[in-house]
């Protein structure tokens, strides 16, 4: 009787296991959706560590990975595609954050990749497009679209081409590459677009080109790259979104070519950077949007060059800059929004180069004296604008 008892209980021990072993196997199979065209792959399991990508599927080609489809797959090393590969299209996010993912080859047949397919794989240092593909190619582990010159994708180990191959960096290019530390942007390039650099928070350096052709930097293209320590903007840039270099912990010098042809510094552009020290506007700038220079506790220097054709300097413009003691405000300036300089607790000198017909709300303001504009801007009419 107790050998029939062992006998059964390692019979339900054994097919417990394989049952187990089945479901283990299945988990990281890769599942599949049937369209009109033939078959989209929607996922695999979380555990798996080597993916082929097959051309066909119960007899119809496989075209397409769907969006999300690898996403997270902390395990996944190796991705290969069989060599017919008849895939179109590779979805938005769909190698997003494979962090143990090394080299991709796209086929020749993909004329579709989505947004931050591959960003935040921290350890891709190979990205390549086969020889052949009508819409991409690759070059400096770069994929590049090629009719519109735009870099769509990076990773850490990026050269961005010379020559001319590449004219604008595109949105969400370098999304979150972490490993990447320096990055050089040739002379023909003219856009970076937004979040183009984002949250890459190990990037230390970024140089543009000699007689560099960019003339707009995206929103949030910079934004959370915690290590970068300077940047200095070509003359040619007209335009810097909001949030651009927002968050850049570590940014200590922020330099314009002489003759910049920047109008106006946008909203949180450079907000919480706390480690800038100075500034120089250039004279061309016409606004200081909301928030632009906010929570820069370190910010101790803001010159505006001669002849500034700065008008409105915005709300909350240099809110808690704690660090700054003097700011000289230039003549064409008409309106100064509420809360500009609220919580900069050390401004003790504050001079008008223009001070006939300032007011505060209604109230008409004696603006002569610089320590007593000083605690006007600091407690005084905090909830008005400024204007004459």
């Amino acid at each position: 009787m107790k050998r029939k008892r062992f006998v059964l209980t390692l019979f339900v021990a054994l097919l417990v296991v394989s049952v187990l072993t089945a479901l283990c196997a299945c988990t990281n199979k890769i599942s599949f959706r049937q369209d009109s065209d033939g078959y989209i792959i929607t996922g695999c399991g979380k555990s798996i560590e080597s993916l082929t990508i097959p051309s066909e599927y119960n007899g119809l080609p496989v075209t397409e990975i769907d969006d999300n489809a690898f996403f997270d797959r902390s395990n996944l090393q190796s991705v290969t595609f069989a060599n017919d590969s008849k895939l179109q299209r590779i979805g938005s996010y769909a190698f997003a954050n494979c962090s143990s993912l090394k080299e991709i080859t796209i086929p020749s047949s993909v004329t579709d990749i989505g947004d931050n397919a591959f960003s935040e794989c921290d350890s891709l240092s190979s990205l390549r497009v086969e020889q052949g593909n009508p819409k991409y190619h690759s070059e400096g582990n770069c994929i590049i679209e090629t009719a519109t010159r735009t870099l769509i994708a990076g990773c850490c180990n990026s050269t961005i081409p010379n020559g001319g191959s590449v004219t604008g960096i595109g949105e969400n290019a370098f999304y979150s590459c972490n490993n990447l530390m320096n990055i050089t942007v040739p002379s023909a390039v003219t856009s970076i677009g937004s979040s183009a650099f984002f949250d890459c928070n190990n990037l230390q350096t970024v140089m543009f080109g000699e007689n560099s052709l960019l003339q707009s930097i995206g929103e949030c293209a910079f934004q959370g790259c915690s290590e970068l320590k300077g940047i200095a903007i070509p003359r040619g840039v007209t335009n810097i979104e909001r949030f651009a270099f927002y968050h850049c912990d570590s940014l200590q010098r922020v330099t314009f070519e002489d003759d910049s042809l920047l109008q106006s510094i946008n909203e949180y552009t450079f907000s919480c950077c706390d480690s800038l020290t100075e500034i120089t506007i250039p004279r061309g700038i016409a606004s200081i949007y909301t928030h632009a220079f906010a929570d820069c506790g370190r910010l101790q220097t803001v010159t505006f060059e001669i002849d500034s054709q700065l008008q409105s300097i915005g709300e909350a413009a240099f809110m808690n800059c704690g660090g700054l003691a003097e700011i000289t405000i230039p003549a064409n300036v008409a309106r100064i929004g509420s809360h500009a300089f609220d919580g900069c607790t050390n401004l003790n000198s504050v001079t008008f180069e223009t001070s006939d017909y300032w007011y505060a709300g209604t109230e008409q303001v004696d603006l002569l004296i610089p320590s007593r504009n000083a605690e006007y801007l600091k407690y005084t009419y905090r909830n008005y604008d400024w204007w004459r």
